[in-house]
C-alpha cells in the first residue's frame, strides 16, 4: 500500500446551519486559514501543505457526526504516516477519538466554507485541490466515504473504483426521460452525486428545457458549492414553467449568493403559489433574518411552529432569531431541540 501522510480535519461547530452551499467542490483550492488557540498556540493550513488530506466538518451533539468519526477512525486504522487532527468550536464533552484537536472559537472556517448540512467530508489532494465533498453524511453513504478514502490514499484510482461500480450500459437515447430522471435520482440517493449528474446532463441533451432535469442540477450545484451554476439552472424552469420547488430552489441560491433583494422575491412567489407551504414561510422568514428584519422572521416561524410543533427547522429558525437578540441560553435550548429531530436538510 502506498505510504502516505494526511490529516484528518474535523470541525467541530456549535450550533447547525439547515442549508446547503458548500463553498470547497471539487476543483476548487483551499483556501488559507490560521487559527489562534488559547495555549496563545497557532495551526494553519500551511500544515496540511504536500500531503493528502480528508476535512471533516461535524456538529458535536449530532449522532450521525459521530458516525462518520467511526466510520473514519476504522479507515484510518493501520495507515501509517497519517496525522489526524480535530477541530471544534466548543469541545465534546467526551472524546473518544484518536484525532488531535484544536478550537476554531470565532467560527471563521464555518462561515468561509459556508457549511450548512451537517456533517461534511471534504478531500483535498496535495496540492490543496478538493477532489471530492459531499454534506449531509449518513451511513448509507459509507462506500462512497470509503472509495474516496482509498483514492485519496493511493490504495485504489479513480478509474478502478469507478470500474468496480460499472452497471449495464444505458441507451441515453431510447430510454425514456422519466426513467432517466428515475435512474439520476437512485444515483443520487445511494451517494453518487457524479453519476447523477452525468444522467441529468443527458437528459437535457435530448430535452433541453425539461423543467426536472434543470431542478435537479440545481440540487447538484448546491450540494457543491457551485451557486452561479446553481442560479444558472433554475432561471430555466422559472422562465418556463415557474413552480413552488422552483422558487424555493431559487431562494436558497440567491441567498447563498448573497442576493437578498432576489432571495425575497423568490421567496415571496413561492408563497403566492401556495399560501399553506411550510418551507416557503421558513425560507421567507430565514431571508428576513438575513435582512436582520427579526419581527417579520419570527411571526412567520411562530406561525409554523403553531401548526407543526416538531419542525426541526421553524425550531432551528426560532433559535437563530434568540441569538440574534442576545438571548443566547434560549438559543442553545431551541438548536438542541431542533439537532434531538435529527434534521438533515433545509
Amino acid at each position: 500500500m502506498k505510504r502516505t501522510a494526511f490529516f484528518i480535519l474535523a470541525i467541530l461547530i456549535a450550533a447547525p446551519v439547515f442549508a446547503s452551499g458548500l463553498s470547497l467542490y471539487p476543483g476548487k483550492t483551499l483556501p488559507p486559514f490560521e487559527l489562534g488557540q488559547p495555549d496563545g498556540s497557532r495551526f494553519s493550513s500551511d500544515e496540511l501543505k504536500g500531503t493528502p488530506s480528508v476535512i471533516v466538518y461535524v456538529q458535536p451533539e449530532q449522532s450521525r457526526s459521530h458516525e462518520l468519526l467511526e466510520d473514519l477512525e476504522r479507515l484510518s486504522s493501520g495507515i501509517e504516516n497519517l496525522n489526524v487532527v480535530a477541530l471544534s468550536a466548543t469541545p465534546f464533552e467526551e472524546w473518544t477519538y484518536p484525532f488531535k484537536k484544536y478550537v476554531d472559537p470565532s467560527r471563521s472556517l464555518y462561515e468561509e466554507w459556508r457549511v450548512r448540512v451537517f456533517p461534511v467530508v471534504i478531500f483535498v489532494d496535495a496540492e490543496e485541490i478538493v477532489q471530492a465533498s459531499f454534506s449531509g453524511y449518513t451511513r448509507g453513504e459509507h462506500e462512497t466515504l470509503s472509495a474516496e478514502f482509498k483514492i485519496l490514499t493511493g490504495q485504489i484510482t479513480r478509474e478502478e473504483w469507478d470500474s468496480s461500480k460499472a452497471e449495464e450500459p444505458v441507451s441515453f437515447e431510447t430510454t425514456p426521460t422519466d426513467e432517466l430522471m428515475g435512474l439520476g435520482q437512485r444515483h443520487w440517493q445511494d451517494g453518487f452525486p457524479e453519476r447523477a449528474k452525468e444522467v441529468w446532463d443527458k437528459v437535457l441533451e435530448k430535452e433541453p428545457d425539461y423543467p426536472n432535469a434543470h431542478l435537479a442540477l440545481t440540487r447538484y450545484f448546491l450540494k457543491m458549492g457551485d451557486l452561479p451554476a446553481a442560479i444558472e439552472h433554475v432561471e430555466k424552469p422559472i422562465a418556463t414553467n415557474p413552480s413552488e420547488e422552483a422558487w424555493l430552489l431559487a431562494a436558497r441560491a440567491r441567498l447563498l449568493s448573497e442576493d437578498l433583494k432576489g432571495a425575497e422575491e423568490a421567496a415571496e412567489n413561492a408563497l403566492d403559489l401556495n399560501r399553506r407551504s411550510f418551507d416557503a414561510k421558513l425560507t421567507l422568514a430565514e431571508v428576513y433574518l438575513a435582512e436582520n428584519w427579526l419581527e417579520e422572521a419570527e411571526e412567520l416561524v411562530l406561525e409554523v411552529r403553531m401548526m407543526k410543533k416538531d419542525s426541526p427547522r421553524a425550531l432551528y429558525l426560532s433559535g437563530r432569531i434568540a441569538e440574534a437578540r442576545g438571548d443566547l441560553q434560549e438559543a442553545i435550548k431551541l438548536y438542541r431541540e431542533a439537532l434531538a429531530l435529527q434534521w438533515t436538510d433545509w
